[in-house]
């Protein structure tokens, strides 16, 4: 005799199959990554992919590449860059790199960007930043708490989300709790992650 409700009750491979897909869709379709820039190479900073993936800009290149955040957020402010171009060229190498190495779980980059043209409206009527991290792109660790994201993972090596690479050399693991923040700030996916230790 069968079990009507044990039958019917999705296993935990379809629970991360529609986890994967949900995150998935949440890069954009112009982001994504041809099947031959795929490929790994091991040592993934030294390839530039960014650059090579025809993806960004120079002006995002040169906004992901050559900027500390203290200097975007003075730009930021006096309205020299919109919040939108920076969230924008972040997110698209953001993407990159979660296609590459794994390193994000809950994928905020649609709010990312509604956020940032907010900001930019903001900025406009009142002549003043909104705050003083104004515009300024971060990633938060999985393991923090936020409304209508499931913090899930104290490793960055787990059953949903799989294995985060380490972008200097892709043999190895981004390793511990972190290692999903670590990887994105090393690729330049963002300027600035807040982790914890000890799994949060």
């Amino acid at each position: 005799m069968v079990n009507e409700t044990t039958s019917q009750t999705p296993s935990w491979r379809e629970f991360v199959a529609e986890k994967r897909r949900q995150c998935q869709q949440k890069i954009l379709r112009e982001w994504t990554l041809s099947e031959d820039l795929l490929r790994i190479p091991s040592r993934l900073l030294k390839y530039d992919l960014p650059r090579r993936s025809g993806l960004l800009s120079n002006l995002e290149l040169d906004i992901t590449d050559n900027h500390t955040a203290t200097q975007l957020l003075a730009k930021l402010a006096s309205g020299q860059v919109s919040s939108l171009a920076v969230t924008t060229a972040f997110c698209k190498r953001a993407a990159v790199a979660q296609q590459l190495t794994s390193c994000l779980t809950e994928t905020c980059l649609p709010q990312a960007l509604n956020r940032a043209q907010y900001l930019d409206e903001y900025l406009s009527h009142e002549e003043k930043p909104i705050a003083l991290l104004h515009g300024l792109p971060v990633s938060l660790k999985d393991s923090f708490c936020i409304k209508g994201l499931q913090p899930t993972t104290a490793d960055s090596e787990n059953n949903i989300f799989g294995r985060t690479l380490n972008p200097h050399n892709t043999s190895l693991t981004a390793g511990g709790s972190s290692g999903g923040e670590g990887a994105l700030v090393a690729f330049r996916g963002y300027i600035s992650g807040v982790g914890t230790d000890i799994a949060g």
